[in-house]
């Protein structure tokens, strides 16, 4: 029994941002787990849009467990905003009846803006945050704001969002799934967006050490 766990980097990114962690869970784990970093969407690729960089990764996924028959468990891992990218693709992955054939265990997102990345409208600097990160990320951008229309003139985040699409119900098929965001001094990713929440007056904030 082999366990794959497939990891996607963030907005400018790279595979190799991701070779920290995936070097822990090998050593770790050793001939138990196999480690997919998802290399084909880099760069100034990641403007393409977070429905085009998943159908790229659909596509990586099914290439790369071509040749390896002993795999019956997969997790996901997304940084930032290579969480959403692996919520739509384990979504169209879900859609293809790819969970008919390997078991879900994990799905793990860091510092990801589930609930997209505008500010509210109230200051100067949010307005212009929200012009900006809607326009240079491309289409990209105008999927985090909000500012598409994916279908039936709603965005792609809110489409995800919704029990009754595939997005959504692949979700429900995973064993663990755990959100880590940043509670203070992350500009990009709120609290209340990385960790899908109405408001951040509950977090305790008290340090403490990680090994």
């Amino acid at each position: 029994m082999v366990h794959v766990v497939f990891m996607h980097h963030g907005l400018w990114g790279n595979h190799s941002h991701l070779d920290y962690i995936a070097k822990k869970l090998e050593h770790k784990y050793k001939e138990d787990l196999i480690i997919g970093l998802i290399d084909k969407n880099s760069g100034l690729h990641t403007y393409d849009g977070i429905d085009v960089l998943g159908d790229e990764s659909v596509r990586w996924v099914e290439n790369f467990l071509f040749d390896k028959p002993d795999v019956t468990e997969v997790s996901f891992i997304g940084y930032s905003l290579g969480g959403l990218v692996m919520r739509y693709t384990v979504g169209k992955l879900y859609h293809k009846k790819f969970f008919d054939k390997y078991t879900p265990v994990n799905f793990i997102t860091f510092a990801s803006p589930h609930l997209g990345a505008s500010k509210l409208p109230n200051k100067i600097f949010n307005h212009l945050f929200n012009f900006f990160s809607g326009n240079i990320a491309l289409r990209t951008g105008k999927q985090i704001a909000l500012l598409d229309h994916f279908l039936n003139g709603l965005p792609l985040l809110v489409i995800m969002s919704n029990p009754n699409y595939c997005f959504f119900q692949a979700l429900e098929l995973f064993k663990r799934r755990a959100l880590f965001t940043n509670v203070l001094n992350d500009r990009m990713i709120t609290y209340t967006s990385g960790s899908i929440s109405v408001s951040i007056e509950n977090v305790a904030t008290n340090s403490f050490n990680v090994e």
